[in-house]
């Protein structure tokens, strides 16, 4: 059979050809009394009517502030309400949004900053354990280009109040001027061969892309969207956010990071029709009941209390996915995974993504204390015999391959792990091991999830 090299075709649905805020104001022109946003977390929620006036409202504030069309302003924070009506407020006055990934650091906020040349910057006071104030207080004297950082905690109802500096019909004129093939969004590659790039987007790239998401899912004004991913990724922000407003669907934002007890209460509560969200989102503890669960651990009521609930669902502990057919994929234990600055990372898929190398014959993976992140991955490494390879070189292959985040940080090369008598590795006293020779003893103290 042949293979192509090329496709292409036309489609009986024509693209969109309008700026994103007039196809929101279109959408509220027909669906203005359903709901559009929806953040249980915040006790927020907006039709589509009130979606619009108050986008519009943060557009005027950003304009009475000197925000002129094409520049560029930030957006450092988690899932927020705020975070979309920054999203609209910018494609109504042609500000472009660059989206900062609520994980970055210092240097990688500087860079951000730097590169895209961002002029006005709105962020949380922090997320997690990250303080963004102390970040950006560090690296705002080596950024030439930033004229004005905004916390949302401090002054996002001052922004709103400067609304009335700008009249509406001077946001109309400014929208007026817009085109669909204005640049509207910048959004930074994972940098995962060098610095990250920033793709530039325009009002023409991520509203068809979100429309046609939308048709292929068949979205209409009755569906109701749960989206704990990320704002600041294109799954949330376009995928999301966007393939919503151009078919008239409620976004239902579960909480300001993936939470699965949150999502699972927010879908049940705003009978949610449709639920986004990666392969490892999905991932649970194996429970049983039935015929073949023990009644229980002899004379050890704790454990046993620890073990099954009090429906007599026995919690094995271990990690797993199950298929439309039923069967089951186990991915790993609970107790193994690894929490890498709020990331969920499991030893066995990145244990067997290294198995792939020619050089290794067998690893492990464990996490060790971080006193940045919580933990980081930490690979024991058993090398096929005759072969040499620094860590260096194999952190080196695996760049571009897996998430940077679940690239192990230390490497240590041994004959062999550490095992009970009946063969099972004991990941505990690996760990104890690396803990003592990486001298990581005071980070072992800060709490890991």
């Amino acid at each position: 059979m042949a293979e192509l090299s090329y496709v292409h075709g036309a489609s009986s649905v024509p693209l969109v050809g309008e700026p994103i805020f007039n196809n929101l104001r279109r959408t509220a022109g027909r669906f203005g009394d359903r709901d559009a946003l929806v953040v249980p977390h915040q006790g927020y929620r907006a039709t589509y009517s009130q979606l619009v006036e108050q986008s519009e409202e943060i557009g005027r504030g950003l304009m009475s502030r000197g925000v002129e069309k094409g520049d560029r302003v930030g957006i450092w924070s988690p899932n927020r309400h705020e975070w979309v009506l920054v999203q609209y407020a910018t494609a109504a006055i042609g500000a472009i949004l660059v989206n900062i990934n609520p994980a970055y650091r210092t240097s990688e906020l500087q860079y951000a900053l730097n590169q895209s040349g961002i002029s006005f910057l709105v962020l949380a006071a922090g997320f997690r354990t990250a303080d963004y104030r102390a970040m950006l207080a560090e690296v705002k004297g080596s950024c030439p280009a930033l004229k004005e950082a905004l916390v949302l905690e401090d002054g996002f109802d001052a922004l709103k109040r400067d609304a009335a500096k700008t009249s509406i019909d001077e946001l109309r004129e400014r929208e007026a001027t817009l085109q669909f093939d204005d640049p509207i969004n910048i959004q930074y590659t994972s940098g995962t061969t060098g610095f990250p790039k920033g793709a530039t987007l325009t009002h023409h790239n991520i509203l068809n892309n979100a429309f046609f998401i939308g048709e292929a899912l068949r979205y209409t004004e009755q569906d109701r969207v749960c989206i704990p991913v990320p704002f600041y990724h294109c799954f949330g922000m376009v995928l999301g956010n966007l393939a919503c407003t151009t078919h008239g669907s409620a976004m239902v934002i579960p909480g300001e990071a993936y939470d699965p007890v949150a999502v699972m209460e927010t879908v049940q509560k705003e009978r949610c029709t449709s639920l986004y969200g990666v392969p490892t989102m999905f991932i649970g503890e194996l429970c049983s009941r039935g015929y073949m669960v023990m009644l229980g651990y002899w004379n050890n009521e704790e454990a046993t209390r620890q073990a099954i609930d009090a429906a007599r669902w026995m919690h094995t502990g271990d990690l797993a996915t199950m298929d439309e057919d039923g069967y089951l994929n186990i991915v790993g234990r609970i107790k193994d995974m690894i929490i890498r600055g709020g990331e969920n990372i499991y030893p066995r898929e990145v244990e067997e993504f290294l198995y792939g190398h020619p050089m290794i014959a067998d690893v492990q993976v464990i996490g060790v204390p971080s006193e940045k992140y919580g933990e980081e991955v930490m690979a024991w490494v058993k090398l096929r015999e005759g072969s040499t390879i620094p860590g260096e070189e194999l952190a080196a292959w695996c760049k571009g391959k897996i998430a940077s985040y679940k690239i192990p940080r230390h490497w240590k090369f041994v004959d062999g792990f550490p095992m009970t008598v009946t063969g099972k590795i004991q990941k505990f006293k690996m760990r104890e091991t690396s803990i003592d020779e990486l001298g990581l003893e005071k980070a072992a103290g800060v709490r890991t999830a």
